[in-house]
């Protein structure tokens, strides 16, 4: 989330806005090309990743890869305090995704990083890959029980084009990412 500013007191106004978060990290590494922040909140990486898929099946695009990072710190009691004033969190603590006695979600920390290469590009210059990206999508689930609801027909929409797009069957896949706020 955007909660960073709450405790971070940067004395510049390149420093404090979100846009910057993404140029800075490309000015102190010095990576050339497309730089930009996906605030989706929870899908996030998620988001980042599709769009870095999108960005490699463009052939005349110049990119031989993407870099995608994804990072969530707790760092205002602002959110903490709105999560609960919502009813958002557990209030024994921890998720039961998918379960009947879900009563709201536990948050944590996190964060991950990883390299996404056209697969002829890997296959011919990357002497080790860890694993294919098979595919991704994205969507919006529209309206809902509430704003931060799942959308059951709206997600399984999702799931089906993803099949589709990669030719996988349910059981061929090894991990997928799914809202699981409870």
């Amino acid at each position: 989330g955007s909660d960073w500013r709450d405790c971070c007191q940067v004395p510049s106004a390149n420093g404090v806005p979100e846009t910057f978060i993404a140029n800075r990290f490309s000015y102190a590494i010095n990576l050339k090309g497309p730089s930009f922040i996906m605030n989706t909140a929870c899908s996030a990486s998620l988001v980042a990743t599709h769009s870095a898929k999108i960005h490699l099946l463009f052939p005349t695009d110049p990119l031989d890869g993407c870099l995608v990072a994804g990072i969530s710190l707790n760092l205002s009691p602002g959110t903490w305090a709105g999560n609960c004033a919502g009813n958002m969190l557990s209030f024994i603590g921890r998720s039961f995704t998918f379960n009947g006695s879900a009563d709201g979600y536990g948050r944590g920390e996190g964060s991950a990083s990883m390299v996404i290469r056209r697969g002829d590009y890997s296959i011919n210059n990357d002497p080790i890959t860890y694993a294919l990206l098979a595919g991704t999508h994205t969507n919006s689930d529209g309206r809902s029980a509430s704003l931060t609801a799942p959308n059951g027909p709206a997600q399984q929409r999702l799931l089906r084009a993803v099949l589709t797009e990669t030719q996988l069957q349910p059981v061929e896949i090894d991990v997928y990412e799914a809202h699981g706020t409870g």
